[in-house]
């Protein structure tokens, strides 16, 4: 009860704890390419999940309210628009990269990756993710590069 005269009710200390833990995600500093941008903020994530994989799961149940806890996301939306992506489809491929890292992250932190490498499937993971980038920005361009195929759904 004490700690509610800091936050106010209960919703605001899981803001806090939600925040915490985006500010342990290490920001890249400017001037990095951003295929390695990506790939430092993904190292990071990981190794905020392994230190605290039981509370890294309000990652998945709460959204980051607080003007700190952005840090992560904005550096997201730097390295895609370095990636070229179109200013309309960063917050869509924010969203998605951020949903696959915090999928990663976490059920590697439970223990998940025991009978394979989490490091290899990152490393594969990582070359989807930059083809795909590639493709999207090929057909923002007006481009289809071969092998993309319409959605149907």
């Amino acid at each position: 009860m004490t700690l509610y005269r800091h936050v106010g009710d209960k919703q605001g200390l899981l803001d806090g704890l939600v925040e915490r833990l985006l500010l342990e995600i290490e920001v890249p500093g400017p001037g990095v390419d951003w295929r390695e941008q990506l790939r430092l903020l993904a190292c990071s994530m990981r190794a905020t999940a392994r230190r605290h994989p039981d509370l890294f799961l309000l990652l998945f149940q709460r959204p980051a309210v607080t003007p700190e806890a952005g840090g992560p996301r904005n550096a997201v939306y730097v390295a895609l628009r370095a990636a070229g992506l179109p200013e309309e489809r960063i917050p869509r491929a924010e969203r998605m990269l951020s949903t696959f890292m915090l999928g990663f992250a976490a059920p590697e932190a439970g223990g998940r990756f025991r009978d394979s490498d989490p490091d290899e499937d990152m490393a594969f993971a990582e070359d989807l993710i930059v083809q795909a980038l590639a493709g999207a920005q090929k057909i923002a361009c007006g481009r289809r590069p071969s092998g993309v195929v319409s959605r149907v759904w």
